[in-house]
């Protein structure tokens, strides 16, 4: 008897199993057993014990002797086991299958769409089934203990800027945050500040910018040496002495970059994947959302509330903070930006976990002189408070700092 058809019977004498099970009509290969584990499932909704006699019935075409010999010498108390060996063998026909898709298939974006929806298919998550409030409540105390215990030391990887951590925790894990700015207000900075604070083993997914220029930037943020100056290559001395201090530094980080103009969507997910498979990151940045590609089937605003939508899916799935640069749109120039200002589409102010704005304002000193003032509006924080933060924004060396007078 198969493995299958031996669940089967295990269903037939025992329809509780059907509550707890994690097998579905995509793991049944044969028709027959199709039928069958339909009917059961059918008889079972309806809130009817399926037994031999009632699956007989709704089942035309199976006879109860067919159905008999199912639960012939069949243990109920087994079943788990049973239903490993069958996922597996399901997963092993899925991927078999993705070798005919790739064959087949001559739209190379349509056949990678296809496997990753079949690779999601086989990870099994947890987080999505039924529990128990009372089950979850030692993990809950055991985590407030640890935050007791370390007497104000943040939960999160730390921003950088003080004022920041204190609103937002630091980046914690599985949760997804957006910082948004109109071009040029500082995007691709703020993610390389926080890539230098992190101090952490972290990923970089860049669809604008190449990599040889990200690690000139960092330089420049670490090493507070004007970007100009290296740039043109008119640095001086002491500049140079900044950079030489900063590649030291950098030689013994890991930050793993993939960069790729108009990133396509499903590249970015397979290649933040392998960065936590083979890497182990702890949080990865993506600059910037909308320089990203999606589903060219699809309007432009749909692509854009697809790609927010899988990049929240990403920190869930992987476990790991995903911190997104996002454009804001053309009419939040020069006013104080909204979250409501998300360019091309409003999904990203409903899956952002944490949603802040780049502001730059102009204001006048009592003096009368007249200056740029920066702040972070923390829009949206499902775990704490918003508001204005006031910081030092240097564009000389693109570093973002704590503010002081």
């Amino acid at each position: 008897m198969t493995d299958t058809k031996y669940f089967l019977g295990q269903l037939l004498l025992d329809n509780t199993i059907l509550y707890k099970t994690k097998i579905t009509e995509a793991d049944i290969e044969h028709k027959t057993d199709m039928i069958i584990f339909t009917a059961i499932k059918a008889i079972f909704k309806r809130g009817d014990i399926a037994d031999i006699t009632t699956v007989a019935t709704e089942c035309k075409d199976i006879d109860a002797y067919t159905l008999a010999k199912l639960t012939t010498s069949v243990l109920c108390a087994t079943w788990k086991q049973v239903e490993v060996r069958i996922k597996k063998q399901s997963a092993r026909r899925k991927l078999l299958n993705l070798a005919d898709v790739i064959k087949e298939t001559l739209d190379n974006d349509e056949a990678v769409r296809i496997i990753l929806a079949e690779i999601e298919g086989l990870n099994t998550n947890e987080e999505y089934k039924i529990h128990n409030m009372k089950d979850l409540v030692p993990e809950a105390i055991n985590k407030l203990e640890e935050r007791y215990n370390a007497k104000g030391k943040l939960p999160g990887i730390t921003t950088g800027l003080k004022n920041l951590d204190d609103y937002i925790m630091g980046f914690e894990p599985r949760k997804y945050y957006v910082f948004g700015a109109r071009p040029s207000q500082g995007k691709t900075a703020i993610l390389l500040n926080f890539v230098d604070n992190c101090k952490v083993d972290c990923g970089i997914l860049s669809a604008e910018s190449a990599s040889k220029e990200l690690l000139n930037r960092i330089f420049s943020i670490n090493g507070r040496a004007d970007t100009q100056r290296i740039a043109t290559g008119k640095m001086h001395t002491s500049d140079f002495s900044k950079i030489t201090d900063t590649a030291q530094e950098y030689s013994n980080r890991n930050i793993y970059v993939y960069d790729e103009e108009n990133m396509n969507l499903e590249t970015a997910i397979i290649k933040a994947r392998e960065m936590k498979r083979r890497f182990d990151i702890k949080i990865l940045f993506v600059d910037y959302l909308q320089c990203m590609t999606g589903n060219a089937k699809l309007a432009r605003h749909e692509q854009v509330a697809e790609m927010s939508k899988s990049m929240k899916a990403l920190a869930r799935r992987l476990e790991i903070p995903v911190v997104v640069a996002a454009q804001l749109r053309r009419d939040a120039e020069g006013k104080r930006p909204t979250i409501s200002d998300f360019s091309d589409s409003t999904q990203i102010e409903r899956d952002a976990d944490v949603a802040v704005m780049i502001y730059n304002k102009d204001e006048k000193l009592p003096s009368g002189i007249e200056v740029v003032n920066n702040y972070l509006l923390v829009e949206k924080n499902r775990d704490g408070r918003r508001g204005d933060i006031k910081v030092t924004f240097r564009p000389e060396v693109l570093r973002f700092e704590n503010y002081t007078d």
